[in-house]
């Protein structure tokens, strides 16, 4: 069966979130796929095209590590104003933190609990597209989550496959990602910059 949902809520699918402000992890037994025996290969993000290149190698693999290497350390995921109030979401964002736990969670292949009973984690997200639908631009100072933050407009298609396969979830959306670089010394005391996502904002349809 495939369903076509937003970005928020096939997140939400996969983890067990009791609260908002508490524990969002569930003590279900683990029963998605094992790791794989080779981390992911990344490239140095020296460009915004590569952080995002980055980002989405994350996403298929279901690499938490890999994902968090891409955020920067002010990262919000902005949603849109109607799953926020749907759901009940503190200040209509995820702070990086939370983000992180949220993702976690979903990359871990763990089942979890409804009021249904324990369903099934996560095993597999496959991406048919990842495009820049536009030019990055640059945000002005008084941006009300990322002053002077360089965006561009993404269109997404990736469906998440529940173990055992039986269903799936898409997500066909378009997303504001934001980059923002940072210039950070090396050993030999020169600087390189390194890109960073500090934000992504879901859009209505």
């Amino acid at each position: 069966m495939r369903r076509q949902i937003t970005f928020l809520t096939v997140l939400l699918a996969f983890i067990a979130l009791f609260s908002l402000t508490g524990c969002i992890f569930s003590p279900d037994d683990d029963t998605g796929p094992p790791p794989g025996n080779e981390p992911p290969e990344y490239d140095f993000p020296d460009t915004k095209e590569i952080v995002l290149g980055n980002l989405k190698i994350a996403y298929e693999e279901m690499d938490i590590n890999g994902y968090r290497d891409c955020l920067h350390p002010d990262f919000k995921f902005v949603f849109t104003d109607f799953d926020a109030d749907q759901f009940e979401i503190p200040n209509s964002y995820f702070e990086r933190s939370e983000d992180l736990e949220v993702m976690e969670r979903t990359f871990s292949g763990n089942s979890h609990t409804t009021e249904d009973g324990t369903q099934p984690g996560l095993q597999d997200i496959s991406i048919s597209d990842w495009t820049n639908g536009g030019v990055w631009q640059q945000e002005a100072a008084n941006h009300i989550y990322f002053p002077e933050a360089y965006r561009a407009l993404y269109n997404i298609y990736m469906v998440y496959s529940e173990v055992g396969g039986e269903h799936t979830f898409t997500i066909q959306t378009t997303q504001h990602f934001y980059v923002e670089p940072v210039e950070e010394l090396q050993d030999d005391g020169t600087t390189r910059t390194h890109w960073y996502i500090i934000g992504q904002e879901d859009l209505l349809q």
